[in-house]
């Protein structure tokens, strides 16, 4: 497998749809790259965050309780998907730890990647930020249908 196009992944992201090929072009940019091995732990659930990891190569597990009789995973995730974005948004520790379950590359945008954004081009942030919202709405939705199905 050759190198992964940042562009071309993000572009794949659904919270960088809508966004101009120069603003896709600048978080590319500022993105940095972190490689990650089997079993590794990547965020650790209680301490800061201050990332957003976005999924390019590899599978990874976000998981309360990590390593703890009771640890339990709440999503598997795959390329093209992200997770870190509640501690971004809250500035609150992180909730879930985030464990790889194989080789991967994660690309990492900081809360000052998010700045610059911000700086640069308030109406792309603006939009980047309402992807984010949407999802987390969609994950909120899932969770209440969960425990109602359980509830019953």
């Amino acid at each position: 497998m050759g190198p992964i196009n940042k562009q071309t992944l993000l572009r794949n992201i659904h919270i960088f749809a809508g966004l101009k090929d120069e603003t896709i072009a600048l978080m590319s940019d500022i993105c940095s790259s972190r490689r990650a091995s089997p079993d590794e732990v990547i965020a650790k659930e209680g301490t800061p965050g201050r990332e957003i990891f976005l999924i390019a190569s590899g599978h990874f597990r976000v998981v309360k309780g990590h390593g703890a009789p009771n640890e339990t995973t709440l999503a598997t995730l795959k390329v093209g998907d992200f997770v870190g974005e509640m501690s971004v948004i809250e500035c609150m520790a992180r909730s879930a730890s985030i464990v790889s379950k194989d080789k991967g590359l994660l690309f990492c945008m900081e809360c000052n990647d998010l700045l610059e954004l911000f700086d640069k081009s308030p109406d792309q942030y603006s939009i980047l930020m309402l992807n984010i919202a949407r999802d987390l709405c969609r994950r909120l939705r899932t969770m209440d249908e969960v425990f109602a199905a359980r509830a019953h």
